[in-house]
């Protein structure tokens, strides 16, 4: 076949009747054969000087160096497949071999038919396997590459929250608070009844406008101690992004939270976030909890929502589709978390990240 073409094996027995029985066999069946007597260093020479596609070894050698031994060394410098030659079907034997991870068993004395199968099984074998690590290297230099852009873009994320707090309190907050001083300076006695109306309602309106500002900047700036606990944050970032929207929300959590680190605060308020975020956009829910349970190994945070739900099947192209998604697991990893999604349609959504907790 294509695939055992100009295949080059390098036959490892020290009974040269053995030996030239096999290369002769070998070599009928198409083969580039080398044999070699066992002695370690002239194995490994001759390995690195003929380079085999696969080498058969005898499980049993004289000497002082076994076939086990001698494969064992060669796996560790070379990526070669090995098939056992053996005499011996003893159970201690053949579970000893099996340590050094061969491609294949051979009995002696030896069919041709099934010394042909076993080499292109084994060859076979080891190609799939050398496709499956190649693919395995780049999946695991894509994920790297994704979390990189993730841990990019969560520093972004940050950098702009900041940068848009500092706006908020430098031209809007200032401004109202200018205002508000103003009109609470203004005399009374020189407005008459209805501009006085006007003048307590302006006032109350720029007043909710400040507290509002406050509010925002709060939920977007990062994590601040000892103004705002963590607890605070999430509690203020449902208020502020269910109000006035008619869903009634729940917060369930213990008096305290154990001590956390501030980058673990800002990851876990971010996820709230972006989880309520999502219900506002999508979910057309009724009720949301938000819910935080800690025992001494982990702390478990859970946003709850009744509304539209989704297929699970679905979830593998909504990380594609939705970025965010994406980020609120990267953030989950950042912090040794795990993300968990779990939905069904007009089941609602649960949002669950388990976070360990050293003890």
């Amino acid at each position: 076949s294509k695939l055992m073409a100009n295949a080059k094996i390098l036959i490892v027995e020290d009974e040269a009747i053995v030996a030239k029985d096999i290369e002769y066999t070998l070599q009928e069946l198409g083969y580039k054969t080398r044999t070699i007597t066992a002695r370690f260093h002239t194995v490994m020479s001759k390995v690195r000087q003929f380079l085999p596609d696969l080498i058969l070894m005898d499980i049993v050698l004289k000497g002082k160096i076994n076939g086990i031994s001698l494969a064992r060394r060669i796996r560790k410098k070379f990526e070669i497949p090995i098939v056992y030659l053996t005499a011996y079907g003893d159970y201690e034997t053949v579970e000893r071999a099996k340590m050094t991870g061969p491609f294949g068993y051979i009995l002696k004395p030896f069919e041709k038919n099934n010394l042909r199968t076993t080499i292109e099984l084994a060859l076979y074998k080891y190609r799939i396997e050398q496709e499956l690590r190649r693919a395995l290297k780049e999946l695991t230099r894509a994920r790297k590459r994704a979390q990189k852009l993730a841990e990019k873009v969560i520093e972004l994320q940050e950098k702009e929250r900041f940068y848009l707090a500092s706006v908020i309190h430098d031209e809007l907050l200032q401004g109202l608070v200018a205002y508000l001083y103003f009109l609470q300076r203004l005399k009374k006695s020189k407005l008459d009844d209805k501009l006085e109306r006007q003048r307590l309602e302006l006032i109350q309106t720029i007043r909710s406008g400040i507290s509002r500002a406050r509010s925002l900047i709060n939920e977007i700036q990062p994590v601040r101690e000892p103004e705002l606990g963590l607890l605070s944050m999430i509690r203020q970032s449902v208020d502020i992004r269910f109000a006035n929207l008619g869903i009634k929300t729940r917060f369930i959590h213990p008096p305290q939270l154990p001590k956390l680190g501030s980058a673990v605060k800002s990851n876990i308020l971010r996820i709230v976030q972006e989880a309520l975020m999502n219900i506002t956009k999508h979910a057309q829910a009724r009720n949301v909890v938000v819910k935080i349970s800690v025992t001494k190994k982990k702390m478990v945070l859970m946003v709850e929502d009744d509304g539209v739900g989704f297929d699970m099947s679905h979830l593998e192209k909504m990380r594609k589709d939705h970025f965010g998604l994406f980020i609120m697991e990267e953030r989950a990893r950042l912090v040794r978390g795990r993300l968990k999604i779990i939905s069904r349609p007009g089941k609602g959504t649960r949002v669950e990240c388990s976070l360990p907790l050293n003890s």
